[in-house]
């Protein structure tokens, strides 16, 4: 039996298993549920003194090095020495490997696995990739439960308990084919499928949430501020009441908030994080903020800015599977006192202007009145100089006036650095894990 089939039919497994799991995890004691490591972990986390936790980052860096020095094809030529990361000071010893980019992992990923790890007890996700190209990951049971524990904490500061608590999940896990019920139940989680929302389905879908026992709502942005809309049109007041909305794995603008907690009127916590598993950052939405600015996670990874740019680079702390040391993670926001103040996005959002600049298409700004009469807004290039704006009518035929503010809206603030023209489009198709891309830049070489 080759390689390939073995690994098809370890996750064909795994699947089977976690799908159980998902299903009865609410049931099992959390001395039961999750790692020797993750409880260790939780008590860093709640640890009030920064001196203890920078010792537990230390030696929790030194760990991985170690385990990428002598155990990951990759590691293992380069320096410093074991003996040296065993006796030095860690953090001075990160600057000397090198950065690790995306495309070498995905050209070359078993350089980057554990020799000794048993993948049949890790945890395999993939990347996907704005791109169209994505990395697969292994990683270990605890590195998982330990990430599970930062959700749980931050989380938790707005009333959630962990495996314990109800929750609505509009994401990828809860996609369903065009046929079948939006809504469903997998253990103590109510899952919407991200393909389902639209005004055909929300009049089944307003009635299957209000009948739910959801006390939170995790969710992409897009969609579920497109879900927002469509209950505000029939439903004055939300089919739940619920304790927070928790928002992930896409880009998220503050218009957008400001929307959704109009609606909802709860706590908003959004995350910023990889499926690499090398950064994690929370933000909490406060009526009246101007921007988001993530706090990142100390015990979770080294962060920081590549030199002479703002890319985001970071090595995670828990993963002895698949170790990823300096990762480049092509996302752009300047690093201050533990903080991502300015999120620019990946590399892919960004514009070429007419001069040949590069500007952050997360920049824009769609307003109120835009996104009410709007269902979905796209950003798309395909030569410098030129941007494409493609939005989708919420109700039937935009007139001409409407479309010339849209229009005269972005010139006002982009004018000088691209030409733009509107184009009305039937449709903006969803990706595979059911998120929208807002920014799609697609230029030749």
């Amino acid at each position: 039996m080759n390689l390939n089939m073995n690994i098809y039919m370890t996750l064909n497994m795994k699947k089977k298993l976690e799908e159980f799991y998902q299903h009865s995890k609410h049931l099992i004691p959390p001395r039961l549920l999750y790692s020797p490591k993750y409880f260790e972990a939780k008590r860093a986390l709640e640890c009030r003194d920064s001196t203890q936790q920078d010792a537990v980052r230390r030696e929790q860096l030194r760990k991985i090095l170690l385990v990428a020095k002598q155990h990951v094809p990759y590691y293992k030529s380069l320096a410093p020495a074991v003996n040296t990361i065993t006796h030095e000071d860690p953090f001075e010893l990160l600057s000397e490997f090198p950065y690790v980019e995306k495309e070498l992992i995905m050209d070359s990923p078993q350089m980057f696995i554990n020799e000794r790890a048993k993948l049949w007890f890790a945890k395999y996700a993939t990347t996907g990739g704005s791109t169209g190209r994505g990395i697969g990951m292994w990683r270990s049971k605890s590195s998982s439960d330990i990430e599970r524990l930062f959700f749980n904490t931050r989380w938790g500061e707005v009333g959630y308990k962990g495996d314990r608590s109800a929750v609505l999940r509009v994401g990828a896990e809860g996609i369903r084919r065009l046929h079948e019920h939006p809504v469903f139940k997998v253990g103590k989680t109510t899952m919407l499928s991200p393909y389902h929302i639209s005004r055909e389905n929300i009049s089944s879908i307003a009635r299957s949430l209000a009948g739910s026992d959801f006390e939170f709502i995790h969710a992409y942005a897009a969609v579920f501020l497109e879900l927002t809309y469509l209950l505000k049109q029939n439903n004055p007041t939300p089919p739940r009441n619920v304790k927070a909305i928790f928002l992930g794995s896409e880009p998220v603008t503050i218009e957008q908030l400001n929307i959704m907690h109009d609606y909802w009127k709860c706590p908003i916590v959004c995350h910023y994080g990889l499926t690499e598993r090398t950064i994690l950052g929370f933000y909490r939405y406060q009526p009246g903020d101007q921007s988001i600015s993530y706090k990142l996670e100390r015990l979770y990874s080294i962060f920081e800015n590549s030199a002479g740019s703002a890319e985001v680079v970071g090595t995670g702390l828990w993963n002895e599977v698949m170790p990823l040391i300096r990762y480049r993670t092509k996302d752009h926001g300047l690093i201050v006192d533990d903080t991502i103040s300015s999120l620019q996005g990946r590399e892919q959002d960004f514009l070429i202007d007419r001069h040949g600049a590069k500007i952050s298409g997360m920049s824009i700004v769609i307003n109120e009145p835009t996104w009410s009469r709007v269902r979905q807004y796209q950003i798309r290039q395909r030569t410098p100089g030129k941007i494409e704006l493609c939005i989708v009518p919420r109700h039937g035929i935009l007139d001409e006036s409407f479309k010339k503010y849209v229009l005269d809206q972005q010139i006002g603030r982009w004018g000088d650095f691209f030409d733009i023209i509107l184009t009305v489009c039937d449709s903006i198709p969803l990706s595979p894990s059911g998120k929208s891309k807002m920014i799609d830049v697609r230029i030749s070489d």
